[in-house]
């Protein structure tokens, strides 16, 4: 546990990470009647954690010092962290590769198919989309889930139940599809295992960036740089 806190506080960690986001988006479709884009939404995320913050110190006295320590953590581990993140990128990568070989189901907007496309498009504005995948939502989400709510379960439930249901609970705040949630759950384990193994969330920090930067990169080339692929000769 890298700070000391109570279960209440993983229950209002979830609340604020999935809730202020999703409350003030419906707001703003209904008051301006599209989606809110990436920028947007990473400063609502961004507000979420600040109300975190805010909630750790003035009900648990946790002040900017006790945070720092959260990130306290030696280069190489930092180093493995990365390391780590790019590989699970690859692993992940690759199982939706093969899936897509084998289900053959019709993946791009004309209604072709093309094994390779494993990412989502970067058709639309790149930075606000680079801001929220590869900076703001790693940096949100492991403080929010690694380092409060993991630590929070942590202190009742011991080590494998606070890994397993924050882990469970950082998936269905993702895509609800099942090979998304499993890829989401099994990342949750990984990186509560990095905070855990280096008392730091450092490591877990540098994978999560690592791993959604490649995922950025790989889509970004697959439509800007080599172009929309259509099908592949079966």
């Amino acid at each position: 546990m890298l700070i000391r806190l109570r279960p209440v506080d993983a229950l209002v960690a979830w609340v604020l990470n999935l809730g202020v986001p999703l409350l003030a988006a419906v707001a703003w479709l209904v008051a301006v009647g599209v989606e809110p884009g990436w920028l947007i939404e990473s400063a609502l995320r961004l507000l979420a954690a600040l109300l975190l913050l805010f909630w750790l110190r003035s009900r648990r006295d946790i002040g900017w010092g006790a945070l720092r320590q959260l990130l306290s953590s030696a280069s190489r581990h930092v180093w493995i962290g990365a390391a780590v993140g790019l590989a699970w990128a690859v692993v992940v990568y690759s199982a939706v590769v093969a899936w897509q070989w084998i289900d053959r189901t019709p993946n791009l907007g004309d209604g072709t198919w093309n094994p390779w496309v494993a990412t989502q498009s970067l058709v639309g504005p790149y930075a606000g989309y680079f801001i929220a995948l590869v900076l703001i939502g790693p940096l949100v989400e492991e403080f929010v889930h690694r380092g409060v709510a993991f630590g929070a379960l942590q202190s009742r439930f011991g080590i494998t139940v606070a890994a397993v249901v924050s882990s469970v609970v950082f998936a269905l705040g993702h895509e609800w599809v099942p090979s998304r949630l499993v890829d989401t759950f099994l990342s949750g384990l990984i990186y509560v295992w990095l905070t855990h193994r280096y008392r730091s969330l450092a490591p877990a920090l540098a994978a999560h960036v690592v791993g959604n930067g490649a995922v950025f990169a790989s889509g970004w080339a697959a439509y800007n740089i080599f172009g929309v692929p259509g099908r592949l000769p079966s």
